[in-house]
């Protein structure tokens, strides 16, 4: 089954409901600074790959029904501020998933996802750090410069 938040918006769509409305879809896997409209770069999408790996290993939030990242609690549908913090709180269930209702990875995999979804992208892995890290060297991929 296709997720419908991560198809293309038409641009049509776009002019319709503004950027608002395609920042409030999938709004717990992008990076605060794409939903606090400052300037970001690749690693936004970085980001959305870390969050998503995280559900994948770990099933997501052991009291949630349906495979969850960590993510607050929006009041109505424009409510992007509900989301600024998210990266803290995936950071608290990779660092002590016991008492925040998550699944503890092994140390390879919880290094690669905290280096993603690090709150300062700056500090996030690039694709190249990606290729190079630990948890990737099982795949034997060829060299990022390859």
């Amino acid at each position: 089954q296709v997720d419908r938040t991560d198809l293309p918006r038409p641009r049509a769509h776009a002019q319709a409901h503004g950027d608002a409305a395609q920042r409030s879809q999938a709004g717990e896997r992008r990076a605060g600074q794409v939903l606090r409209q400052e300037e970001y770069d690749f690693k936004a999408d970085l980001y959305s790959l870390g969050v998503l790996v995280w559900v994948l290993l770990t099933g997501g939030l052991t009291k949630k029904q349906e495979p969850a990242p960590p993510m607050g609690v929006m009041r109505h549908n424009m409510d992007f501020e509900a989301h600024f913090t998210d990266c803290r709180m995936l950071a608290q269930c990779i660092a002590e998933p016991e008492q925040h209702n998550a699944r503890r990875m092994k140390e390879n995999p919880r290094d690669f996802v905290a280096r993603l979804t690090h709150e300062r992208p700056d500090q996030r892995l690039n694709h190249e750090d990606i290729r190079n890290h630990r948890f990737f060297q099982v795949l034997g991929l060829p060299p990022f410069e390859a």
